[in-house]
């Protein structure tokens, strides 16, 4: 079975399950007083492209982000400055749930950027057509294999 890299900042086992839906649990509790509001807003443009171009795609608001390399979520872990999180390999529970591999540059945001250019760069995330930075989004729960 293949593994993936997963980052949290709560430790786990070997063998734990993780269940996927925390980000979207997360960004449906944004307040005007807690969350980056471009965040929001970014991930709605990410949906709405997907449920209007990509319907049998998994929603990120229902899925767990995996990277297919260590160096892939290494980078992820610096870049967005995750000084707490541990690094782990994990590997799907259900290999033949939803799955989509995007781009995980794409869901970056630019100080140039706003909800028209966000549409276009969820298009690009959703079409797939280049992918340079691999993110694994699924409906699959993941088991633990080792904490790295």
């Amino acid at each position: 079975m293949a593994s993936y890299f997963f980052s949290c900042s709560y430790p786990l086992e070997p063998g734990s399950i993780v269940r996927p839906g925390n980000w979207g649990r997360m960004i449906k509790r944004y307040t005007p007083q807690a969350g980056n509001p471009w965040i929001l807003v970014r991930e709605m443009a990410y949906e709405e492209i997907r449920g209007n171009e990509f319907p049998k795609k998994p929603s990120r608001f229902e899925s767990i982000f995996l990277c297919s390399s260590l160096e892939g979520i290494s980078s992820f872990v610096k870049s967005n400055n995750r000084q707490f999180d541990i690094i782990y390999e994990v590997e799907l529970v259900d290999p033949g749930a939803p799955s989509h591999e995007g781009c995980l540059n794409n869901p970056i945001i630019l100080g140039e950027d706003n909800y028209s250019s966000l549409l276009d760069k969820a298009r690009e995330y959703w079409s797939a057509t280049q992918v340079q930075n691999s993110e694994l989004v699924t409906l699959s729960s993941v088991r633990v294999i080792r904490d790295l």
